[in-house]
């Protein structure tokens, strides 16, 4: 599997999930600390998707 790019993750993908609950406010908090730093972009998509899991 190729490296992520050095970017966040396209918005749009977790505006579709609303069964997560407020996925949308979720994905700003963590696009926030992706920017911080401290959630790295490689592994950005794994751990918004055991977030969103355990917040279901």
């Amino acid at each position: 599997m190729p490296s992520l790019p050095s970017q966040p993750p396209v918005r749009k993908k977790y505006q579709t999930s609303d069964k997560f609950g407020e996925l949308t406010k979720t994905y700003l908090d963590e696009l926030t600390r992706w920017k911080e730093g401290e959630v790295e972009a490689k592994n950005f998509k794994s751990y918004k998707i055991t977030k969103a899991r355990a917040e279901k």
